[in-house]
């Protein structure tokens, strides 16, 4: 029960504080509407020890995909998550503006006395923004529902925040 506990207090913490992003790529700038990927970290998480890293794809002028990952150590325990989503923009500018989407995930947490792992399933809205062809700024906000054997039976729905991404389009 204490490792169950830890889980949901940890996957609360990453729900919480958000998926964010980083810095990447040494490339002239490009259009804003020349972009074709993005990559982004939290630079306001690491000062929680909170780490995270998002890969996003251009897969049509207005579809992404992507891959995160998250984890948040600490002694004795430690959180982690790695999951996929794709994003549909309704403007046209994949990568830029308003978005809703779809994302799959699993969730490890453990401590000293056990570990739990479970998947999730959840949807986002957000906006991103392309300032100066290169630096990609985001915010959003969504729900996971958490399942597995670990919650014997029961769910678990948690809110996620992306909260002041700052990341590298190219």
């Amino acid at each position: 029960m204490t490792s169950i506990r830890l889980f949901v207090s940890a996957a609360a913490l990453s729900t919480a504080l958000g998926l964010v992003p980083s810095t990447a790529h040494a490339q002239a700038a490009a259009p804003a509407g020349d972009t074709r990927q993005q990559v982004s970290a939290s630079p306001f998480l690491i000062m929680y020890k909170y780490f995270n890293v998002e890969y996003e794809h251009r897969a049509t002028t207005s579809s992404t995909w992507g891959l995160s990952t998250a984890f948040y150590p600490s002694d004795g325990a430690d959180y982690r998550n790695a999951g996929a989503f794709w994003h549909f923009y309704p403007g046209g500018r994949a990568l830029n503006g308003f978005y809703i989407g779809g994302r799959v995930q699993v969730h490890h947490a453990s401590d000293l006395t056990g570990s739990a792992t479970l998947g999730g399933v959840g949807f986002e809205l957000g906006k991103n923004w392309i300032i100066g062809g290169r630096t990609l700024v985001g915010i959003g906000a969504g729900v996971t529902r958490l399942f597995g054997s670990p919650l014997g039976g029961d769910s678990l729905t948690l809110p996620t925040f992306r909260i002041a991404n700052v990341g590298v389009a190219f």
